[in-house]
């Protein structure tokens, strides 16, 4: 396990996407938001995955960390003002986008530190996220699930389903502080090791899903994702 208690995470699980209306594309308006977001002090690394999979279910996941609970996000009341104009020009009004934000913890990897800090090793680097829900999760326990979480999440199947062509790496598990939106209380994260193209690891990614089924994992959704935005703090 490893958990780091100063920071945290937003992660955002795009399920639909629109033009919003102040903007050229939807990317456009995601690059508007971080270019507000990534001069907060407490901002530390943003990463927006894209689904390789046009039909995959979450076209993209956004994952943010903070080195504090500063942001709003992550405090009770209602978004600041700023707040509100930025995310409105970036994406849209509240329902132009279909999201589910959440405010997340990192609590424990396979590489024995935080990994949610780090960017991807190489441009080409692909990344497993598995959304777990809570009503789903609650069945088995939480504390049960925390406590062997690479037999429950499916972290041991996946290694052992990946060989060859697409071999895995480092993973990481977030869970949910902070509702919003989401329905999920887990979320897995794992990068790719190097070698293998993203044709490869899209066409893998029926065959994980159905070994993840049949071993009863309680996992949402299975999806093979690219950085296609990375951000870092604006330096003064």
């Amino acid at each position: 396990m490893a958990s780091t208690p100063d920071i945290h995470y937003v992660v955002n699980f795009i399920e639909k996407i629109q033009k919003p209306p102040q903007q050229d594309s939807f990317m456009d308006g995601m690059k508007y938001i971080f270019n507000y977001v990534r001069t907060l002090p407490s901002f530390m690394l943003g990463q927006l995955h894209e689904n390789i999979d046009p039909q995959g279910r979450f076209p993209f996941v956004n994952l943010v960390a903070f080195s504090n609970s500063d942001f709003h996000v992550f405090r009770p009341g209602t978004p600041p003002a700023e707040w509100v104009t930025v995310a409105a020009t970036g994406v849209g009004p509240v329902g132009t986008q279909t999201v589910y934000p959440g405010g997340y913890k990192e609590i424990a990897t396979t590489m024995g530190e935080v990994m949610a800090t780090k960017p991807p090793k190489d441009d080409s680097s692909c990344y497993l996220l598995l959304p777990f829900k809570d009503t789903v999760v609650g069945e088995v326990n939480s504390g049960a699930f925390e406590s062997d979480w690479k037999a429950k999440s499916g972290t041991t199947i996946l290694s052992e389903s990946c060989s060859g062509d697409v071999k895995l790496g480092d993973f990481a598990l977030y869970k949910r502080i902070l509702t919003g939106r989401s329905p999920y209380l887990y979320m897995l994260r794992c990068e790719v090791q190097l070698g293998s193209t993203k044709e490869q690891v899209r066409a893998l990614i029926p065959t994980l899903r159905e070994k993840l089924s049949a071993n009863g994992i309680p996992f949402d959704d299975i999806g093979a994702y690219s950085v296609c935005h990375l951000n870092y703090p604006k330096k003064e």
